[in-house]
């Protein structure tokens, strides 16, 4: 069964590795982050990006 999996903050440094072995092991992965997705690096990996706002934010636990 294919699992899916949420990586948040998918412009920080480790992201690119976490979302290469997650795909590598068979996960769809869905990815968030606070900026928009044209300043996080491109990944052919990610199933679909999220814009979420800032995790103090009122809204954050809706979005996510």
């Amino acid at each position: 069964m294919t699992k899916n999996i949420l990586v948040t903050a998918i412009g920080s440094m480790s992201a690119d590795s976490v979302v290469e072995s997650l795909a590598k092991s068979g996960c769809k992965v869905f990815a968030t982050n606070i900026y928009p997705q044209e300043w996080v690096q491109p990944s052919d990996l990610i199933e679909k990006f999220f814009l979420v706002p800032k995790p103090n934010s009122d809204d954050f636990t809706d979005k996510i």
